[in-house]
């Protein structure tokens, strides 16, 4: 029997793909069974529990900023103590140390790939981790081919010490009743027609070009546009467009929605947009599909790989053509309603339990 270490620091944020993959695939593994024994190690108190009886233990992290103490010091001090044989970090990061033997799930080197989205602290963090972490590890799990080759291109890793796993979809999100839609409406004083973008608000989700865009065809259909997401760093010129936009007051912002809302919001809206410039595997787009809502996203990164057919594809630097095409999907009913069924069926492909399998399956290949 082996001592399995299941790092889920990524706990510890308020929402976010990195957090939902992190819960959903560690307490599938923790159900999974088998002769070996987990522990999933925490960095503070509050998400101690919140895997039934499995054994959790805290390594407290002290200042966010001592990110990399955690990781050199105080975690392999843990891991020591508790004679640990391997560790799985959801988050890409490692010690410096060769053992115990450790795997780790990097989801991007957006970083490296696009350091102006970047804070300096979190460019001089991730410069120095991600190339630590793909030289020391003895696996690296990423989450769409896409991620796959810029790992392999930008941190010369050979392509067969990496697996891709897809991600899920979790169960939550489906097509809301008409009950559920009345009481959302009601509680977050939502308007009666709208495009919807969820995701953080932050330079590489090119939050900015979406509101240009909605100006050029505002005053042509009835839908207000709906930011669902935390303003992240760099928002100011979301702000600024906000604020200079003649259709302002249909423009609106919600900076945190309750998470058994979020399905409902989807479905009230007529269609989502997400024109990210760039993402390692993105997760909105599907939710957005399983709750039976058209989906516009952009035609870069995993993007295109991970909607297939079932979404209209754009390119995100060209506001004309978002515009187009928002304005299109708007008014014609005939194609929401196909690219609605098509969503559908394309959501249902994904689910955390084929995440597990894969999960369990190169702990097995790399371990055993």
């Amino acid at each position: 029997m082996a001592r399995i270490a299941l790092e889920a620091r990524s706990l510890s944020t308020l929402g976010g793909g990195v957090r939902t993959y992190t819960k959903e695939v560690i307490s599938r593994i923790l159900k999974s069974g088998g002769e070996n024994e987990y522990i999933v190690y925490h960095d503070n108190n509050k998400n101690v529990g919140g895997f039934g009886p499995a054994k959790e233990k805290v390594v407290p992290v002290g200042h966010p900023l001592f990110r990399i103490g955690w990781d050199y010091f105080l975690l392999p001090g843990a891991l020591k103590r508790d004679k640990i044989d391997f560790i799985h970090y959801f988050k890409p990061a490692t010690t410096p140390f060769k053992k115990p033997t450790a795997i780790a799930t990097m989801y991007d080197v957006i970083p490296l790939l696009y350091p102006e989205t970047q804070t300096a602290i979190q460019l001089a963090y991730w410069r120095k981790q991600l190339p630590l972490v793909a030289k020391t590890c003895a696996h690296l799990i990423t989450i769409s081919e896409c991620s796959k080759r810029d790992i392999v291109r930008l941190l010369q890793v050979d392509p067969a010490k990496i697996t891709v796993t897809s991600l899920g979809v979790d169960a939550k999100f489906k097509q809301a009743s008409e009950n559920e839609k009345t009481m959302v409406r009601e509680k977050y004083k939502l308007p009666e027609i709208y495009i919807l973008y969820v995701g953080t608000i932050e330079p590489r989700k090119n939050i900015a070009r979406l509101i240009r865009s909605y100006n050029k065809v505002a005053s042509k259909i009835p839908h207000s546009l709906l930011l669902v997401g935390k303003w992240g760093w760099g928002f100011e010129d979301v702000k600024d467009e906000i604020a200079k936009s003649p259709f302002r007051d249909r423009i609106i912002s919600l900076s945190y929605v309750e998470s058994e809302y979020l399905p409902v919001i989807y479905s009230l809206a007529t269609l989502f947009v997400f024109p990210s410039l760039y993402e390692g595997y993105g997760l909105p787009p599907l939710e957005a599909m399983a709750c039976g809502t058209p989906v516009i996203t952009s035609n870069v990164s995993s993007l295109p790989e991970v909607v297939g057919d079932a979404a209209i594809t754009i390119n995100p630097l060209d506001e004309d053509s978002l515009a187009r095409e928002m304005e299109r999907l708007a008014l014609d009913i005939v194609l929401q309603s196909q690219l609605r069924e098509k969503g559908l069926v394309r959501a249902a492909q994904y689910n955390w339990d084929k995440t597990t399998e894969q999960t369990l399956a190169v702990y097995k290949k790399i371990f055993v």
